[in-house]
Order: structure tokens, then sequence, then C-alpha cells
């Protein structure tokens, strides 16, 4: 027989340190930062603020923005200008009003309707199966029986 051995389980233990070592700890980084401010003269703190001033990089950043996306505004602006066009001249040649082209378009508008008109009539005579009683209707092959 085999002996059946039991899974391992990791555990992680969490070191806890001695609170008089965090607390020494501490106490040296706030000293430490006593002295570099005591020590620290006004000429370190400006020459401190000019190294992390960054409005100079502000304006750059801008003005590099700007020649990036112009192409794609005159773009933009192109394509408005060019609707703008279009829809003016279609304005223009769209514009009946004037010429006698008006009862043309009418004839020819009044033509096409009466075309379909008949063509829709004649092809619902055309389909029209219901006063065939001897058609058999059929679905997929099979006879339907009344």
């Amino acid at each position: 027989m085999a002996k059946k051995s039991k899974p391992k389980t990791k555990t992680t233990r969490v070191k806890k340190y001695p609170t008089h070592h965090l607390v020494t700890i501490l106490t040296c980084v706030l000293v430490l930062e006593g002295i570099l401010f005591a020590v620290s003269t006004p000429a370190d703190w400006l020459n401190a603020a000019n190294i992390l001033d960054v409005s100079g990089g502000v304006s750059e950043t801008m003005q590099e923005t700007i020649v990036t996306f112009q192409p794609m505004i005159d773009v933009v602006r192109g394509i408005n200008q060019f609707y703008q066009l279009s829809a003016t001249q279609m304005m223009r040649l769209l514009d009946l009003s004037d010429s006698g082209a008006g009862q043309e378009i009418g004839y020819i508008y009044n033509g096409v309707a009466d075309f379909y008109q008949q063509t829709s009539s004649q092809m619902a005579q055309l389909l029209d199966v219901s006063d065939n009683r001897l058609w058999t209707p059929k679905v997929s092959g099979i006879s339907i029986q009344r």
C-alpha cells in the first residue's frame, strides 16, 4: 500500500520589525530633511525652481501642436469650402424658375408616373389568381387540399 501524502501548503510569514527600528529610521529621515532645508540658500531654491520650470516647454509644445495639426485643419477648411461652393453651384443649376424647362421636366415626370401606374396595374392583373379555382396551391412540392 502506498502512503497518501498531504499536499503542502505554503504559508507566507509577514515580517514584523520591532517598533523602535521604525521609529529610529523615521527620526533619521526627518533630521536629514531638516538639515537639508536649513543648509540650502535662497540661490539654491531659485536654481531648483529654474530647473523644474516647464513654462518654456509648454509654449514650445503648443507651437509644435499647431504645426502638427495645421495640415488637417487646412483639409477640413478645404472640404468645407468645397461643400459651400458646390451647394451654391447646385442652386444655380437646379433653379428652373427663369427658364421654360420647368414645363419639360413636368411632362417627363408625368410620363414616368403614368408609365409606373400602368405597369403596376398590369402586373397586378397578371399576378392575380383569385378567380382561378382550378389552381392547386403547393408548398415545397406538396399539394394542399382544401
